[in-house]
């Protein structure tokens, strides 16, 4: 039988403190073959480093001899409450005389785990909308300044003072 490409489940779903979420491809014929595959945003959005929901992810896989391979895609915990978002795995492009099986695309729901509330804090994410510069500086002013405020980047450990600069 011929490869036939498809999705272990049409759903997948994941915490947003799990780091990744993995999807199974599954070849259903007998002869080998490959697929490509795509990320697609949709309400959870896609990015690089440090941006976005989640990492955008594309390739090829080959499943020689295999019956299934997993896709691992890294999720972003980004620090806001707010409702679940998703995007989509696409299956695309198989080997010459494999098909693509039903589903050959994939939700991922992404569960936020941010709990919120009232607080006397303002949580925000700023993402560019191309790489930046790696050589760039910042300074972030707080304002009223008597009010001591403190900040961090989501991947900080440690809060950063009012007026403090930070380079790179």
């Amino acid at each position: 039988n011929p490869p036939v490409f498809l999705f272990g489940s049409a759903n997948y779903s994941v915490n947003e403190s799990n780091g990744a979420v993995v999807v199974t491809v599954l070849n259903s014929g007998d002869l080998s073959g490959s697929v490509s595959f795509q990320t697609v945003n949709g309400t959870a959005q896609g990015g690089t480093g440090f941006s976005g929901d989640y990492t955008i992810t594309s390739g090829n896989v080959s499943l020689n001899g295999h019956q299934s391979t997993n896709l691992s895609i890294q999720i972003l915990d980004n620090y806001l409450a707010r409702p679940d978002i998703q995007f989509q795995v696409q299956l695309l492009f198989p080997s010459p005389g494999a098909t693509l099986g039903n589903p050959a695309a994939v939700t991922v729901t992404i569960h936020e785990n941010d709990v919120g509330g009232a607080t006397n804090s303002l949580l925000a994410v700023a993402l560019p909308t191309s790489q930046p510069l790696m050589n760039g500086q910042l300074t972030v002013i707080l304002a009223p300044p008597e009010a001591e405020g403190l900040w961090r980047f989501p991947w900080d450990l440690g809060w950063r003072t009012n007026g403090q600069t930070v380079t790179g």
